[in-house]
């Protein structure tokens, strides 16, 4: 019951503070979720969805793709600050993951990561640890970040302008 309240006032909350932020807020929602590895359970996905009719939909993939990215950052800053436990622990697996993750086309990993719920949060922390290089893991989030927000913001976009037109509803835009 309290879950089912927190995550009603996520998505109602949520939705007003983009609705009255636009861009800025998808921004910032994509970066606190990516940033705090998805410790706060912020329904972005959804959020790109819904809001595909109302603003913009390249703008929304483009812009929230940027805000996952430089989230993702964060939590590869959090991983290398991580790095002395984990090593002291695992040290020696260490350099041999890092070893098989550039050699098995550790690009594709993040890339495909990044399409899979909380995967991004994981390898973001995971490239942090192994100390993969930060402009390579930058590249490769920013585009497979944007890339997934704009499958989201267009699908959201056609798929409720069929429904909005389905029942003959209008909704407002922010654009």
């Amino acid at each position: 019951m309290v879950l089912t309240g927190f995550l009603i006032s996520i998505l109602t909350g949520g939705y007003e503070f983009i609705y009255r932020w636009g861009y800025l807020g998808m921004f910032l929602f994509n970066f606190l979720e990516t940033a705090t590895i998805s410790l706060f359970p912020l329904p972005t996905s959804f959020f790109v969805f819904s809001f595909g009719k109302i603003l913009n939909p390249f703008l929304l993939g483009v812009i929230s793709g940027f805000g996952g990215a430089i989230g993702s950052v964060f939590a590869y800053i959090l991983g290398r600050g991580f790095k002395d436990v984990i090593e002291r622990k695992y040290g020696k697996y260490l350099e041999r993951t890092r070893r098989n993750f550039d050699k098995y086309k550790a690009i594709w990993w993040i890339v495909i990561a990044n399409f899979i719920p909380l995967g991004g949060g994981v390898i973001a922390v995971f490239c942090g640890i192994i100390r993969f290089d930060l402009k390579r893991f930058f590249i490769a989030v920013l585009l497979s970040k944007i890339a997934y927000n704009l499958i989201l913001s267009y699908s959201g976009y056609y798929s409720v302008t069929w429904l909005l037109d389905l029942f003959q509803f209008n909704l407002p835009s922010l654009i």
